[in-house]
């Protein structure tokens, strides 16, 4: 994903750089580095935008980031705060504080319903298990993928110091 890119999809979702920043999960400053090639996009930074972006991402009512009354959306899915926790990957105690209104619903964790809010409505009559597994397993995907970039991150600096190691003994 190029500089051009990022800043299309910012455009065409009606985002600011600290919304995207907020949806993938980082710094402000990193979006604007992306998007004057001062720093290179993650791989999962790109696969989450391409989430959002497949799942017809629209910033339209996430200006009020309460706006979702949890306990209405569990009773209307029948769902728990731990199926809440699982759907936003967050801790139960923090579904908890959302549902008190000690802690605002960030914007991730608001698209995260949203998408699952959408496939429970626009199914193409599948179990509402299965769509929700879909995007369960999309999530999933990016959380392995990241991992495995962490391992390969590690690996390289491991490469990187036993270099350092033989150049300084020649």
């Amino acid at each position: 994903m190029d500089i051009q890119e990022i800043k299309n999809f910012r455009k065409r979702h009606n985002l600011t750089q600290s919304d995207l920043a907020e949806i993938v999960g980082v710094k402000v400053s990193a979006v604007s580095k992306w998007e004057i090639g001062q720093r290179n996009i993650s791989n999962s930074a790109i696969k989450l935008i391409r989430i959002y972006d497949e799942n017809n991402f629209s910033n339209e009512g996430l200006k009020n980031e309460n706006q979702i009354d949890l306990k209405e959306f569990r009773n209307k899915y029948n769902l728990t705060q731990g199926d809440l926790a699982k759907i936003t990957y967050c801790k139960i105690g923090t579904v908890q504080s959302w549902e008190q209104g000690r802690r605002n619903i960030p914007k991730n964790a608001i698209k995260l319903l949203t998408i699952f809010e959408k496939n429970k409505v626009n199914g193409n009559g599948e179990n509402e298990s299965n769509e929700f597994s879909r995007v369960d397993l999309k999530l999933d995907e990016i959380l392995n993928y990241q991992r495995s970039l962490l391992i390969e991150i590690k690996n390289l600096k491991f490469q990187i110091d036993e270099l350092k190691k033989h150049t300084n003994l020649s």
